[in-house]
């Protein structure tokens, strides 16, 4: 077993969530975001309130909200608290009062102390898409959106099938994880600290004719602090390559190596970066971000690269996309914003032995 420690540089802000959403009467906003566990929060209020509030609930939920906003206790029944933009702090004291808004937060996948982490498997998924995009053939291959599975066991030799004696040839069904190569790697997770997020507003724009047009969607969403949003965080996990079950397991057909991770991310954070800048914010201000990005990558020395980890981080980072040509999938018109300015998830890694 070979340890490699993994540090990562957030560049730009990571939202990594677990599907929830928390209600505006679920929250207050004040220097901080508190997270409120709401029967413990009511039953430390004296009885008249609490009638008070089952008497608003069900009835006005505006008048809920500020309920809870006039009567918060920072002392009573949070379960944990986030750093907050400005403009969020601002948004939320205009906005609790409107019915029209319903002023969700997506919060970061937590743990049981409530901690926000970047899961391993995450980080292992990023890698592990970079690697299939560097092994796929490229515009001239036939490329089924629905069947990316079988195409992923096929650059990874993990196919799960059977052979039709007949024609000779080897019918694939999809992936085995058996064989699968990535087997050999595990990431652990990372526990960030507390001061770690933010809660901020995400913009989802468009772009049609040349011009990139905000979609006024509300996204107000949990994120790492980051580099380019003024706040930089460094975090370090260990990466285990495993090449005894490489030797031992016979069917792992395709050997991955740490050297392969590292060479396939800047391969493909190199193209995400210049199709960005060049093909869809030529115009816009985020270009002068991703020049900055690209400049990183230029300055990456032999065991550092980029690569995109989490949500709101778009198809061309997901998928072989960027490979295809002619096909309805290649031109993806949204995009997501920090800032009207900032694209999600970019991180610099850096792999060494222990």
């Amino acid at each position: 077993m070979k340890i490699y420690k993994f540090i990562l540089d957030i560049l730009t802000p990571v939202h990594i969530g677990d599907g929830s959403e928390i209600e505006p009467y679920e929250y207050v906003i004040e220097e901080k975001f508190y997270k409120i566990n709401l029967s413990k929060f009511l039953f430390s209020l004296p009885q008249e309130n609490q009638n008070q509030f089952n008497q608003l609930l069900g009835a006005d939920i505006i008048k809920c909200r500020e309920f809870i906003k006039n009567n918060f206790n920072e002392d009573e029944a949070v379960v944990f608290s986030v750093d907050i933009s400005e403009e969020i702090r601002s948004f939320y004291h205009k906005k609790i009062v409107d019915p029209r808004n319903q002023l969700i937060v997506f919060p970061f996948v937590r743990g049981d102390s409530y901690s926000p982490y970047i899961p391993g498997s995450s980080l292992k998924g990023a890698l592990r898409t970079a690697m299939i995009f560097n092994l796929f053939g490229g515009k001239s291959v036939q490329f089924d959106r629905g069947k990316g599975d079988i195409m992923e066991a096929n650059l990874l030799k993990c196919e799960r099938g059977w052979m039709n004696k007949e024609q000779g040839t080897f019918i694939t069904k999809g992936l085995d994880p058996s064989k699968d190569p990535f087997r050999c790697i595990k990431i652990a997770d990372i526990k960030l600290s507390s001061n770690s997020t933010v809660i901020q507003r995400v913009e989802t724009v468009s772009k049609k004719d040349g011009n990139i047009l905000p979609m006024n969607i509300q996204l107000i969403k949990e994120t790492t602090c980051s580099e380019f949003t003024d706040k930089p965080l460094s975090i370090t996990t260990e990466l285990y390559y495993d090449d005894n079950l490489l030797r031992k397991n016979k069917d792992i057909k395709k050997k991955i190596t740490v050297e392969d991770i590292i060479e396939s991310s800047k391969v493909f954070s190199e193209r995400l970066i210049d199709y960005e800048s060049e093909q869809y914010f030529r115009n816009h201000p985020a270009a002068k971000i991703y020049k900055r990005l690209k400049d990183y990558w230029t300055g990456l020395r032999k065991n550092e690269f980029m690569f995109r980890l989490g949500w709101g981080t778009g198809f061309n980072s997901m998928t072989v996309n960027l490979k295809l040509s002619g096909s309805k999938f290649t031109n993806v018109k949204t995009r997501k914003l920090i800032n009207d300015l900032i694209p999600l998830g970019w991180v610099k890694g850096e792999l060494s032995l222990h």
